[in-house]
């Protein structure tokens, strides 16, 4: 019978990186055309997200790189300011 209590403990490192590119995805979304529904709905997904990946962060003391290109940041940037607080 071996002795598991000798086993030195393994630990699981993990980076998290978040990109934020809300906008970019639903722009020329009807062949060429902006449709203003779609960029809405990015816009949403970029502000919900990034505030529920802050409070999820600041919760369980994660540290996390992030990247908004400027297209996107022209509209989430009070929650970039939030980011990089």
């Amino acid at each position: 019978m071996s002795d598991n209590t000798s086993k030195p403990k393994k630990r699981v490192l993990v980076s998290y990186g978040v990109d934020i590119d809300a906008i970019a995805g639903w722009l020329g979304s009807y062949k060429g055309e902006d449709s203003t529904s779609d960029i809405s709905r990015g816009y949403f997904a970029g502000t919900q997200g990034v505030r529920r990946l802050l409070k999820l962060f600041e919760k369980y003391h994660i540290k996390a790189s992030w990247f908004i290109p400027g297209h996107s940041l022209e509209y989430v940037i009070m929650l970039a300011r939030e980011a990089h607080s």
